[in-house]
């Protein structure tokens, strides 16, 4: 279901008196993706940077510009999940690109993950 709740803190409402720090972290992760994002060469992982890259720029900007204030704004969450927690979809984001980075860390072959250290000759 729906429901609006302005989250100060984090997931679950934790650290809620210390949204300045909430918002310092999101700007690092904000600033750390961006990089690892444009050092990437992998479209499968470009796909859950890109996924983890949305959910924190959303997470950033509710910090930065909602009410209270600057730096200590709070996150809307809107979607109710039967009472257990409130997210919203930045969140989804966050949560799928994680595991789906988990995932390809765990089941793609190190080639892969890295790409080949030196390049390849065309085939004959």
């Amino acid at each position: 279901g729906w429901r609006l709740v302005y989250n100060p803190g984090a997931a679950f409402g934790l650290a809620a008196d210390y949204t300045w720090v909430l918002t310092i972290f999101a700007g690092v992760a904000v600033v750390g993706l961006v990089i690892f994002a444009l050092r990437n060469t992998s479209v499968a992982w470009g796909i859950g940077i890109a996924s983890l890259l949305g959910g924190a720029i959303s997470h950033l900007g509710d910090r930065l510009f909602r009410e209270p204030g600057f730096a200590v704004g709070h996150i809307v969450d809107f979607i109710d999940y039967s009472g257990i927690f409130v997210g919203n979809v930045a969140d989804i984001f966050l949560v799928l690109g994680a595991i789906y980075l988990v995932a390809l860390s765990i089941f793609q072959k190190d080639s892969e993950l890295t790409g080949p250290d030196e390049p390849q000759e065309p085939a004959k």
